[in-house]
């Protein structure tokens, strides 16, 4: 096996991983997702963090039958607006 595929196969579990978690924590309409960033205090250190979308589980008729759906707030009031 050689250096480039090894890398490669690292990198692209390690894009799974991270879809995997936008996955989870993101919307089902939009697909807005888990955001990585760093907190700066005014001596300019940097720490790591996530941000969260803000969901919520909404229930709605799809096809006849009830589904519950994870929905940032904006994809809410957008559904919402088209009733």
């Amino acid at each position: 096996m050689t250096y480039a595929i090894l890398v490669y196969q690292l990198r692209s579990f390690c894009v799974k991983i991270v879809f995997m978690k936008k996955r989870k924590y993101g919307c089902a309409r939009c697909h807005k997702g888990v955001q990585y960033a760093q907190n700066v205090s005014h001596a300019k250190n940097r720490t790591k963090r996530i941000r969260y979308p803000n969901l919520h589980t909404h229930k709605m008729v799809v096809d006849g039958v009830k589904v519950k759906m994870k929905l940032c707030t904006k994809c809410k009031r957008a559904v919402k607006k088209e009733k």
